[in-house]
């Protein structure tokens, strides 16, 4: 069965390619394997939903009659973007969305031959699967060996599929089986929240923190968050009628009979104890795709029972947050030869006042956008509005004169090495800046963000050096 998928959805990911680089003449490579990623994710996961009854039956397959399909289509990712939440369906911008918007993918064109042959082969009887009993490690599977390859674009602006170069130096794909990572996950998880006689409470639970630095296409994740789910199923099991109660229950009861966990404490759970890292955008992608069918696993009976949009509520998580890509193995410090929207490269420094400080003078730009600037500015200043939570301070002249500037010594080789680095720090933020600014794929705004974060830390390190500041000091300035 897995060796079908897996050749279907690497069929679709062919099909796809060439018609949006096609279509599209200026769509960069990275963006036409995102696109095609989330294509595919968005197709399976709501075809899943389908025939698990969290999404009526053949809504895709009525896309394929007519005309415009592709159009159609992004109106249905659109209205599940309400319902579902979880960043498979970001299309605006959001106050608590940890990633950008998908603005790629809207405004792309694609035949509607290759969007009828790919939903085609969704439903029988071209398709022979049962999507409902799918079962996670299958998906798995078939997507880490999926992953295997990439899409790159010739001269001429057509798409071929390769072995990413890292595959082909390795000899193939790799996917851990499912009973060995079971026997991982019971022999380290299981041994922390202790045995049936002997568990953790449930807050020192909430506590634990599983980190899988290099996740794939989630097969630890998933096992792990499976073990955690039954061991907090069984945990309630014993009071069932007092965990069904009140204003946040965990339990309720299937129309079958048997105690289940309420969507709400699934996501608790998950948002809580699961989180990852790969350095491959499409496998980050894939790790949420599939911790997120876990989530609405045996979710029928509640999802029907309760109109979540009328509730405001929808009902998968955002694993942004969680699942990150990155490279684990890096420290900050990778970026130092390699942020900040106070920053203007034409010498001048911006805020209800502008004041001129010598385009040349990078050190002292470094500095107006440090941590310390704004602790010390924030007790001389007098506040005049809260803006996103935080107070905002009117920088004119009679409060940063009295900000004291730390000058450097050129005859001191120290000074003069802190020197260069802030200047070079701030060199590179102004380059990351612009770019971050214009960069509309999401997998990409947040690699720059990291790099944009961990460049803002290194200033503010930076900083603490120049000025002398004690540990103690700094702790007072970073809780401030």
């Amino acid at each position: 069965m897995d060796a079908a998928f897996l050749a279907e959805i690497e069929r679709w990911r062919d099909l796809l390619a060439r018609n949006f680089a096609l279509r599209n003449p200026s769509l960069s490579v990275r963006d036409l394997n995102f696109a095609v990623q989330k294509t595919i994710d968005r197709l399976v996961f709501l075809r899943i939903c389908e025939d698990r009854g969290t999404e009526d039956y053949a809504r895709l397959l009525a896309v394929s009659n007519g005309a415009n399909c592709y159009a159609r289509l992004i109106e249905i990712f659109r209205r599940a973007d309400e319902r579902y939440n979880s960043g498979l369906f970001h299309f605006s911008n959001e106050k608590h969305q940890a990633e950008g918007p998908d603005t790629i993918t809207l405004e792309l064109l694609l035949d509607d031959r290759a969007v009828k042959d790919i939903i085609g082969h969704l439903y029988y009887p071209e398709s022979p699967y049962e999507f409902s009993v799918l079962p996670a490690d299958i998906l798995g599977s078939v997507y880490e060996r999926f992953l295997g390859k990439t899409i790159r674009l010739t001269d001429g602006h057509q798409a071929k599929i390769e072995e990413k170069p890292e595959v082909r130096k390795a000899g193939g794909v790799y996917y851990t089986p499912a009973y060995i990572v079971a026997h991982i996950v019971r022999n380290t998880l299981g041994r922390l929240l202790g045995g049936p006689d002997h568990p953790i409470s449930l807050a020192a639970a909430a506590k634990l923190k599983v980190a899988d630095i290099a996740c794939g296409s989630g097969s630890f994740l998933i096992q792990a968050y499976q073990f955690l789910l039954d061991w907090h199923r069984d945990r309630y099991l014993a009071d069932p009628e007092k965990f069904r109660k009140g204003k946040n229950p965990t339990l309720y009861p299937s129309r079958g009979g048997e105690w289940r966990l309420t969507s709400a404490e699934k996501k608790r759970i998950l948002l809580a104890n699961i989180h990852g890292v790969d350095i491959d955008a499409s496998a980050v992608e894939v790790t949420k795709l599939s911790l997120l069918l876990k989530v609405l696993e045996g979710e029928t009976d509640q999802i029907q029972q309760r109109d979540f949009l009328t509730e405001r509520q929808r009902i998968l998580p955002d694993l942004a947050a969680n699942i990150r890509c990155g490279n684990s193995l890096i420290g900050p410090d990778f970026y130092d030869h390699t942020q900040m929207d106070l920053l203007d490269d034409g010498g001048t420094y911006i805020a209800n006042t502008a004041y001129a400080i010598g385009s040349a003078d990078k050190c002292l730009l470094g500095f107006l956008n440090s941590r310390l600037f704004w602790f010390l500015i924030s007790h001389i200043s007098i506040p005049f509005g809260v803006r996103a939570g935080e107070f905002r301070y009117r920088l004119i002249y009679q409060y940063m004169a009295k900000v004291p500037i730390r000058p450097i010594d050129f005859s001191s080789p120290s000074d003069v090495a802190r020197h260069g680095r802030m200047v070079g720090l701030v060199e590179r933020m102004l380059e990351l800046v612009p770019k971050r600014r214009a960069e509309k794929n999401p997998q990409t705004g947040a690699q720059l963000d990291a790099q944009i974060a961990a460049t803002d830390r290194q200033i503010d390190r930076l900083v603490y050096e120049l000025y002398g500041l004690t540990d103690e000091e700094v702790r007072r300035v970073e809780g401030a």
